[in-house]
């Protein structure tokens, strides 16, 4: 079985650490709803409760109470005692952070998942754990960015190696998760040789065997002993199988697809230090939206105006919401940066005179509304609904 009942209950108590802050962990609502989704897909009670109160107060999610009310409702179906309260009572209910479990109490707990009898085995349902049998899911889990990030950089390689003698794929990603998040000069050296143990793989000038010389490079330059030797043999090879910026961009527009968002914004990152617009305007993005990455409107700033000022064509200006998301950073601050409400008109406006787009209206109505002016807003707010219209 891929995922045991342990495992799920793993996710839960992650959750609990990010929305409470347990465990030394800081307050993120947003991983502790990828964790608590992850547990109500398989149907667990306090998560899907937990899920439900993070939509009905609007922790990361939009609130939407509707919503609320059919995780409540279902956690109340599988059990969960503080979802039934919350529905008899019509009051928001936030309970006291769970409690760790002793030592004891997980030898107990345990013992219990051995006996198919136990009176709380039907928390977590058969059918959903027979999900978990599913081959194709254990094929995709590695691209599961929720479960990698539980991971430490030594058990993101212990996983490497156990993957390699079965599905040099799956290897190769947990080494250059563990590369990226760490900057592990072992796990990087441990990419390049996941790629070339598979002798099928070596197409000289290819976008797999560039990147494999990436990380043999990056290996080398932090100074990792096998690599440099390795370096050195290969240094003609090297040279004809280097990583251009366009190669860069193609790669984490390959991972986005493929909603591997670590290693995109890595990709995204890295083309943008070598002045791609596009590199730098989608690094940017990405720590706007805090995906895979966290959220820091500051970096986010900075790399969208870089990707404004950079030459090169490649990325599509004519899109047009670099500077709407600069008056949307300057307009809600934090994360970094302090509110500016004169900053966030000025890029607004900007937006408009550059594109006269939806998103420059948008943005424009958003600043006029916290600025009070509610004409304006209106004024604004029609004609992002009519210019979104033209758009399609």
């Amino acid at each position: 079985m891929f995922e045991s009942k342990k495992k799920i209950e793993m996710w839960v108590s992650c959750g609990d650490d990010y929305f409470y802050g347990r465990e030394g962990e800081k307050i993120d609502y947003e991983m502790a709803v990828g964790f608590y989704e992850k547990a109500m897909k398989k149907k667990h009670p306090h998560a899907t409760f937990m899920l439900g109160l993070c939509y009905e107060l609007g922790r990361f999610v939009d609130k939407d109470l509707e919503y609320a009310v059919i995780l409540y409702e279902n956690a109340a179906d599988y059990g969960d005692a503080d979802a039934k309260n919350r529905l008899a009572s019509g009051k928001t209910l936030v309970p006291p952070p769970p409690q760790e479990e002793t030592e004891d109490e997980e030898e107990i707990e345990d013992e219990d998942e051995n006996d198919e009898n136990e009176a709380g085995d039907e928390a977590i349902t058969d059918e959903a754990l027979s999900e978990e049998d599913d081959p194709e899911e254990e094929k995709h889990y590695f691209v599961e960015n929720n479960d990698l990030f539980s991971l430490s950089g030594d058990e993101l390689k212990t996983a490497g190696k156990i993957y390699m003698a079965s599905n040099l794929e799956n290897g190769l990603a947990f080494f250059e998760y563990a590369a990226v998040r760490f900057n592990d000069p072992e796990a990087a050296f441990m990419a390049c040789v996941a790629f070339f143990s598979n002798q099928a793989n070596f197409k000289e000038g290819s976008l797999e065997v560039k990147k494999a010389v990436w990380w043999l490079e990056a290996a080398a330059n932090a100074g990792y002993e096998e690599a440099k030797k390795m370096k050195t043999q290969m240094q003609q090879a090297l040279s004809r199988n280097r990583l251009s910026v366009y190669d860069m961009v193609d790669l984490a527009n390959e991972r986005e697809k493929a909603e591997d968002y670590l290693r995109a914004f890595y990709w995204f990152l890295r083309a943008g230090k070598l002045e791609s617009s596009e590199g730098a305007y989608q690094a940017g993005y990405y720590y706007y939206a805090g995906r895979g990455v966290n959220r820091d409107y500051e970096e986010a700033r900075e790399w969208i105006m870089k990707s404004l000022m950079y030459e090169g064509g490649d990325y599509p200006k004519d899109m047009g919401d670099a500077e709407a998301i600069i008056s949307e950073i300057y307009r809600k601050g934090g994360y970094g940066v302090q509110a500016d409400m004169k900053e966030a008109l000025t890029w607004a406006k900007k937006a408009e005179s550059v594109h006269g787009n939806s998103f420059a209206y948008d943005a424009l109505a958003a600043v006029y509304e916290k600025m009070g002016d509610y004409g304006k807003a209106e004024k604004y707010n029609k004609k992002a609904i009519k210019r979104a219209e033209k758009e399609g």
